[in-house]
């Protein structure tokens, strides 16, 4: 009986396992004829389809979190040099853990407009955390725990500050992931988006956080920069099903 069970399970793993291996076979000739390298590595489909398999990029993740982006765009085509830069002190910590190379950099800040200091609410649901006040009384966050976890001291620095020419001389991709408060990174970055090539950011239609940007004022402030919208990808959505926030892809023109 112990060895029909084995075989069993045996059989059903190697099912599963051709399963997938069609799956991905079937979208591997897919994304061939649409002419875009099929990856699966959970990069999205409008960002993977401007980047180049085997060919590593120069990246800074802000807002980087558990640094899951990264290590996609790692293992999608490759990271010549990373830097993530994280506000909240545990996450920053398991980051410097988890990259250990000396292709990446961690960096435990908030980035915005100025150098200084602020409070950070840490949310019970952490990935809502911002430099700005969560709107916790929006009915459109009832489908997430934004209550107040924790409160702790956070420094801020300007993205310019953070990155040098010598260590990037070019920045492929820039990802911006701060809940709302896009508008002051990209002010505090007037260098490095001259050397930037894309940008993929997190952008909100909704205000959920305090004085935070909309989609119409970061698409402002990008094209005032050079950069066309070229993508998006669907993101947050109300317990209702309405759009909150969604992933944008500006390309420089």
């Amino acid at each position: 009986m112990r060895r029909l069970r084995i075989a069993n399970r045996a059989a059903r793993a190697a099912a599963s396992a051709m399963i997938r291996a069609t799956k991905n076979w079937l979208k591997s000739r897919l994304y061939e004829r649409i002419g875009v390298s099929f990856n699966p590595f959970g990069v999205p489909f409008s960002l993977a389809k401007h980047l180049q398999n085997g060919r590593p990029v120069f990246l800074i993740d802000v807002g980087a979190h558990g640094g899951g982006f990264t290590r996609s765009i790692d293992r999608f085509c490759g990271v010549k040099r990373g830097l993530l830069v994280e506000a909240q002190p545990d996450r920053a910590s398991a980051l410097a853990s988890l990259f250990r190379t000396d292709r990446f950099e961690v960096k435990n800040c908030a980035v915005c407009d100025r150098a200084g200091e602020i409070e950070l609410e840490i949310n019970e649901f952490d990935v809502t955390t911002s430099m700005l006040r969560t709107r916790r009384e929006m009915p459109e966050l009832g489908g997430v725990n934004v209550q107040l976890k924790t409160k702790v001291r956070c420094k801020t620095a300007r993205l310019d500050d953070l990155v040098s020419t010598e260590t990037f001389p070019r920045i492929d991709l820039l990802k911006l992931d701060v809940q709302g408060a896009e508008h002051l990174v990209i002010k505090g970055a007037p260098e490095s988006l001259r050397r930037t090539n894309m940008v993929w950011t997190e952008v909100s239609f909704v205000r959920l956080y305090e004085d935070s940007s909309l989609f119409h004022e970061i698409h402002a402030l990008l094209r005032e920069k050079g950069f066309a919208l070229v993508e998006f990808e669907q993101g947050f959505r109300s317990p209702t099903g309405e759009v909150l926030q969604a992933d944008a892809l500006f390309i420089r023109t």
